[in-house]
């Protein structure tokens, strides 16, 4: 155990999780463990790539290509009339603030359930929500899953020296009638060649919980995530947006008339790769690796 754990950075809960007890030295070093996700992670985005994924105006901005969807930032000067259009064309909207983590303090806004646009922009303000953009709806498939969120795939990609290649991908759907997706609540790894759901829904906390139904009752083993192909071309041709971005956790919405990319992230942790029990060491250390040669060896 003991030789394991050095030789592959892991900790116990490594150990245990992708069960190394049971593997052979060989196999072990094919995982991403957690002391080896920090040691190649700052090496695989900089600190602008981090305020670009983090300060949603930025990347909305920048992507604008892929998000498919319309989108207003208001600062503290922003006058109630200037969001009058807005609201007419998208009396329901989403609200988001600027610096979003992890979903929160994201909303569904009734704006008719406000007497004016002034008392709408007073709320606004008060919750730090600043960024407003267009609901987007699921795809059939995917709305089954939690009626009231958007359904969105986590798709993780890495730039290597041959291209940009997906390592992770998996959907999640929202907890009863929560209105913002978790992985926390669910998540369902997606095949990346097939883009067919497999093993089932396991929980982010347990990854070695894992049912072949989803909470109200139906098989998800086999279900085929709409416009895969579609997905994989967009969010790989994304990943080449940025220069000096070397892996980026990707959060995509299947439409009915296809996908779009919600938003991009910063730092995921390592614990994605324990919903596949996928190995992804080689993928990261590689993206790693080329990200060292191309700026040499000074840390962002």
């Amino acid at each position: 155990m003991l030789v394991k754990l050095f030789l592959n950075r892991a900790d116990f809960w490594d150990y245990s999780v992708y069960e190394l007890y049971s593997k052979s030295l060989k196999e072990c070093r094919l995982y991403l463990t957690r002391g080896r996700y920090r040691r190649f992670y700052p090496f695989l985005t900089t600190k602008r790539t981090r305020q670009i994924m983090t300060e949603k105006p930025i990347f909305n901005k920048i992507f604008s290509e892929y998000l498919k969807r319309e989108y207003l930032c208001i600062s503290k000067d922003t006058r109630p009339e200037q969001i009058s259009e807005f609201v007419l064309r998208h009396p329901v909207f989403i609200a988001k603030p600027i610096n979003l983590r992890c979903g929160l303090g994201i909303e569904l806004v009734d704006a008719t359930s406000f007497a004016s646009n002034k008392e709408l922009l007073d709320y606004l303000n008060s919750k730090a929500m600043l960024l407003l953009e267009e609901r987007v709806y699921n795809h059939e498939v995917l709305a089954r899953f939690s009626t009231n969120s958007l359904n969105t795939l986590r798709i993780i990609t890495v730039r290597l020296p041959e291209g940009v290649k997906i390592i992770f991908s998996a959907l999640r759907f929202a907890k009863d009638d929560e209105v913002v997706d978790n992985i926390n609540c669910g998540a369902c790894p997606v095949d990346i060649e097939s883009g067919r759901i497999f093993r089932g829904v396991t929980s982010f906390g347990n990854p070695h919980t894992c049912s072949p139904t989803h909470p109200s009752g139906f098989e998800v083993v086999g279900i085929e995530i709409p416009f895969w192909s579609e997905v994989k071309a967009m969010v790989k041709k994304a990943a080449l947006q940025l220069e000096d971005v070397y892996f980026v956790p990707w959060d995509v919405a299947v439409t009915p008339n296809g996908p779009l990319i919600i938003e991009g992230n910063v730092d995921p942790g390592h614990r994605f790769s324990e919903i596949t029990q996928q190995t992804s060491y080689l993928d990261v250390k590689g993206a790693y690796e080329y990200a060292r040669r191309r700026r040499g060896s000074k840390l962002h």
